[in-house]
This record gives structure tokens, C-alpha cells and sequence, in this order.
């Protein structure tokens, strides 16, 4: 998503990432890719564990996951696979924004 950034912001949306890991690892992490957007530490996995993506095999690494929230707290789109090589398309994802952003 880091390439379609723009995009994300120009349809009036923010990114955000959010992990288990430390203030630190993240920092350092955000810094080396270059990424543009917050990356989130859900150090407690409270969000992690509500939107139910807590890997149980490998303790507390979870599924990756896209959630797109509206501005009322909805949960309009969601996709989580246990492969994490199984991501939705980021045209997949724009057109669910383009979609929210006419409504």
C-alpha cells in the first residue's frame, strides 16, 4: 500500500499499521521502509484480538489483516487470511475507498 499512498490520502482516507511490536522495532522498521504512514503498537493485542487475527501458532504475531473503518466506526471492508502471502489487491482495496468516499 506504501505505492498507492496518494491515492489512499486523495480519497479522503488514512493508513495506518498497527503491531505488536515495540515503540522501538517499529521506529527503526518505519525508518529503513520508508513507509509515509503511523505504524500503530498494540503492545496489549487488544486490537489485535478484537478483530479476532491473533495467530494462536506463533504467539503473538497475528494474521495480516485489512480493515477499512468509516468515520463512524463501521467496519465496511475486511479481509484476513492464514497465509500471509495472501493479501487483497491495493486496486481492490482503492475501489472499496472510491466506493465509501461517494456514499
Amino acid at each position: 500500500m506504501k505505492k498507492h499512498l496518494e491515492a489512499v490520502t486523495s480519497l479522503n482516507s488514512v493508513l495506518w499499521s498497527i503491531s505488536p511490536d515495540t515503540p522501538e522495532s517499529l521506529q527503526a522498521f518505519g525508518d529503513k521502509a520508508g513507509l509515509g504512514f503511523p505504524l500503530l503498537v498494540d503492545a496489549e493485542l487488544e486490537t489485535i484480538k478484537k478483530y479476532g487475527i491473533l495467530n494462536q501458532e506463533h504467539g503473538t504475531i497475528p494474521h495480516p489483516a485489512v480493515a477499512i473503518v468509516d468515520t463512524k466506526g463501521l467496519v465496511r471492508f475486511f479481509h484476513t487470511d492464514p497465509n500471509y502471502r495472501q493479501r487483497p489487491d491495493p486496486w481492490l482495496i482503492l475501489e472499496v475507498l472510491r466506493h465509501l468516499n461517494s456514499e
